[in-house]
Formats: structure tokens, C-alpha cells, sequence
């Protein structure tokens, strides 16, 4: 009875010295995950900010879009929202940010007023891609302006004009060109169809009116120009009369 009552002893003591052993060698608990309040344990997104054109306002194809960029991501996407539904995105090379700074791209250099119609109104926000996440802005909108009428022409309605002297019209930084049109008013015939890109204008654009056409003198003529957009939207100004006169000096 002794001899069993020993060797029971014997063997809880084995399993417990076992049971220790093991415990002892076991894998530690994985460490617990920080919390989101965890003192930065959690890297944060930065935010973004759009800066301009304010949100509501006019803008035209030389227009900047303009956004904060405290921390540089992997990725900007631009995205635009269309009156007809459509998305258009565009992907913004890094070249256009500085650093802790702002990124600048003209709406130009996007592909945005390819889709657009002149007054149209676009939604529109930047996505940073970060390395822990995506930062978006918030929706602001702009009114296209892709093309502008001529509203100034020179010289006025009825006026005349003489050797040497322009046909003047003002300029708009949302045109790429212009057309100038000239007909005799008693036949209709259309005499001058004249081409001006605007890199060639200022505040104003100008034609050489006796440098394109050989007038009959105080005969009525009328003329207007078309304007088109880089879209390819066009507009034109109104329709005004001039009467060509020969300078003496001239000889013709």
C-alpha cells in the first residue's frame, strides 16, 4: 500500500515538473494592436485642401487648379463630375506639387475641356493616393468658359476706313483663334476669310484690311469675326459696316 501511495507521489510530480516545463517554453501572447487614439501609434492621411479657383466661380482653360500638398503622396487623381454624369479623371504628375508647399496644373494642361460645353458647371475635387491610405477633398464646383464673342470691334458700325488702317478686335485668353469675315453688302459675296491664332494677339487682335483685298472704294462692307475655344466651341461678335477709302498718298 506504502509502495503505491509512493509511486503515485512520484508520478504527479513527474507531470507537474512537465506541465511547468511546457509552459514555460510556450510562444508569448502576440503583442496587441494600437488603438486608434493611441498617441500616433496610427499613422494619419493627410488632408488636402483646394485652394483655387473658389468654389462657384468662372474659370477658363488658362485657369489654375491649385491644392495643398503638406505631404507628397504616391498619387494624385484629378476628377471631374459633367452636367451629362460623365467622370473624367487625370492622373497629376508629382512635377506640378512642391513639397510642404501647393500643387498648380492650368486647367489646360488637363483634358477636362475636351468634354465641355461654354457655361457648363463641373464638380470637381483632388484624391491623394497615400502609402496608408486615400485623402479626398471635398466637392467645389466652376462654370466653364471656353470661348468668348469679340464684343469691341474697330472701327465702330458705319465708320471709314482707310489705307494703312486695322480691322481691331479685342482679345480673350480663353480663345485659340479667330476668324475674320468681310462681305460686299450689295452682292453678298463673301471677299475676305481671314485666320489670326492668338498667339499672335495682345489685348487686342488685328488684319491688315487692305493688305487682304482689293476694296471698291465707299462701298459698303460688312465684317465680323468667329472666336473658338481650345475645345473647339466657337462664338462670334456681332455684325458692323465699314466703307473702304483709298489714301491720295497712296496711289491706288
Amino acid at each position: 500500500m506504502n509502495k503505491c501511495i509512493r509511486r503515485f507521489f512520484t508520478l504527479f510530480a513527474l507531470a507537474s515538473a512537465l506541465t511547468v516545463s511546457l509552459v514555460a517554453h510556450a510562444d508569448p501572447l502576440p503583442a496587441p494592436r494600437p488603438s486608434a487614439g493611441g498617441g500616433g501609434a496610427v499613422p494619419v492621411v493627410p488632408q488636402i485642401s483646394k485652394i483655387a479657383p473658389a468654389d462657384g466661380a468662372t474659370a477658363t482653360y488658362a485657369n489654375k487648379l491649385v491644392w495643398s500638398n503638406e505631404v507628397t503622396p504616391e498619387k494624385y487623381i484629378l476628377k471631374f463630375l459633367l452636367g451629362s454624369g460623365e467622370v473624367v479623371k487625370f492622373n497629376v504628375s508629382l512635377a506640378y506639387c512642391v513639397e510642404d508647399g501647393n500643387c498648380t496644373i492650368s486647367i489646360g494642361e488637363t483634358p477636362l475641356f475636351d468634354y465641355l460645353a461654354d457655361g457648363e458647371t463641373v464638380l470637381w475635387r483632388v484624391v491623394g493616393k497615400f502609402i496608408n491610405g486615400n485623402s479626398k477633398t471635398n466637392q467645389w464646383t466652376f462654370h466653364a468658359d471656353t470661348v468668348n464673342a469679340p464684343v469691341t470691334l474697330t472701327p465702330g458700325h458705319g465708320e471709314t476706313v482707310y489705307s494703312g488702317e486695322d480691322l481691331i478686335w479685342n482679345h480673350s485668353f480663353t480663345n485659340a483663334s479667330y476668324t475674320l469675315i468681310v462681305t460686299h453688302i450689295g452682292s453678298g459675296e463673301r471677299v475676305v476669310k481671314h485666320k489670326v491664332f492668338a498667339v499672335s494677339c495682345a489685348a487686342t487682335c488685328s488684319a491688315d484690311a487692305f493688305g487682304l483685298y482689293s476694296y471698291i472704294e465707299n462701298h459698303g462692307y460688312q465684317w465680323f469675326v468667329k472666336a473658338k475655344g481650345y475645345n473647339g466651341d466657337k462664338a462670334k461678335s456681332a455684325k458692323q459696316t465699314f466703307y473702304p477709302h483709298y489714301a491720295a498718298e497712296t496711289g491706288r
